[in-house]
């Protein structure tokens, strides 16, 4: 945890950068010199006020508590911050996971049409070939005709299952 952390927790401002340091108002003193308290990552300094210090020290000049307490709470925030980030991935996680199989059923699903469609094309091939046949021999004189006059009917009804399961009824 940082010194700008322990302001933007406690809705504080965090002020300007300057190089490698922020500065702005000192939340520990108030006054209204805008650059007197200087922090860089985990150290701070006021120069108004003359304080400064870590983390922990802010946190104890904050509350007006000795440096012991101020460790408790810092370390009751580490916990929290740390269950809160494992919830926040564990979630993520769930949440990937549920894309996941939706993208699979998804595709699963294309697939299975698709593959209705091709049966459907097929069956359609196949009966307009024997419909062509028809055509040439209309009296079943051969036994090609026999045979695909016979396959006609099934075909028709092979067609329509197959319409039915990929289109789902709809017609």
């Amino acid at each position: 945890m940082t010194v700008a952390d322990v302001l933007r927790d406690r809705g504080l401002e965090t002020g300007r950068r300057f190089g490698r340091e922020h500065r702005t108002v000192c939340p520990v003193h108030g006054g209204n010199n805008d650059t007197s308290f200087a922090y860089a990552d985990s150290v701070w300094r006021c120069h108004s006020c003359r304080r400064g210090g870590g983390v922990v020290q802010l946190i104890a000049a904050l509350d007006g508590v000795d440096e012991q307490t101020a460790r408790k709470t810092l370390s009751g925030r580490r916990r929290r911050t740390l269950r809160e980030r494992s919830a926040l991935r564990r979630g993520v996680r769930q949440r990937r996971a549920a894309a996941a199989k939706e993208r699979a059923e998804r595709a699963r699903d294309q697939r299975s049409f698709d593959d209705g469609v091709r049966r459907l094309d097929d069956t359609l091939d196949d009966i307009e070939l024997i419909e062509r046949i028809w055509q040439r021999d209309p009296d079943e004189r051969c036994a090609e005709t026999r045979r695909a006059v016979g396959l006609l009917g099934d075909l028709y009804l092979r067609r329509d299952a197959v319409e039915f399961e990929v289109f789902g009824g709809r017609w």
